[in-house]
């Protein structure tokens, strides 16, 4: 279906993407591009966030550990890519660079559909100033149950074709039950480079 404009799934640019590797037989271009852009766009946020270079290095080490870059299904790819947009886009925000920010909301929405859910970065940034431990402990309670409860609700949005994100919820999707444990040990890893720095910025919290 790749090559099908009627029936393809895949939007403008991936679609022309795999075409153009399959033409020229080089199937390994459709995914080294996109990573290598990825990796790009993640470096210049993190320049717009005049993070230092340990920072950055937390920042990536923690990009390229994540599980499902090397364990999901191309989608993952492709996700990828418009999330590091939507890391890109709170780097402009950072900066008060809402129009530019909102052409970047749009591009990575257009590279992959999930990604209009960084919509929510608008009132995270309006509500930065009110971020603290309190506030992050509700808002891990709150998400912890929407996404138990996230398996019902997609699988009864089926009439607008949602339930296929049912499957992404599954603890044994495509990576097995027992990557709980990358996440515990990664989110340990987070909390020990949070709790580093006793004077942290603003921005270094919303981070």
């Amino acid at each position: 279906e790749w090559n099908n404009e009627d029936t393809s799934r895949f939007s403008f640019p991936w679609r022309e993407l795999f075409r153009f590797a399959h033409e020229y037989n080089t199937p390994h271009f459709a995914i080294i591009l996109p990573n290598i852009i990825t990796y790009i766009i993640l470096y210049c946020g993190l320049s717009l966030l005049k993070m230092k270079k340990r920072q950055k290095v937390d920042a990536i080490f923690v990009y390229v550990m994540w599980y499902e870059l090397y364990l999901g299904s191309f989608s993952i790819i492709r996700q990828e890519i418009s999330m590091s947009l939507g890391f890109l886009l709170f780097a402009l925000l950072q900066r008060k660079k809402f129009l530019v920010s909102i052409i970047v909301l749009l591009l990575a929405s257009w590279l992959h559909s999930s990604a209009s859910v960084l919509i929510i970065l608008y009132p995270v940034y309006l509500l930065r100033n009110k971020l603290n431990v309190k506030w992050v402990c509700i808002s891990t309670v709150v998400i912890f149950f929407a996404v138990t409860y996230a398996s019902y609700l997609l699988t009864n949005l089926s009439f607008i074709d949602m339930s296929k994100y049912e499957d992404y919820l599954k603890p044994s999707d495509n990576t097995g039950g027992k990557i709980i444990y990358v996440n515990i040990l990664l989110s340990a890893y987070l909390i020990l480079v949070f709790y580093r720095s006793k004077r942290l910025s603003a921005v270094d919290k919303q981070c």
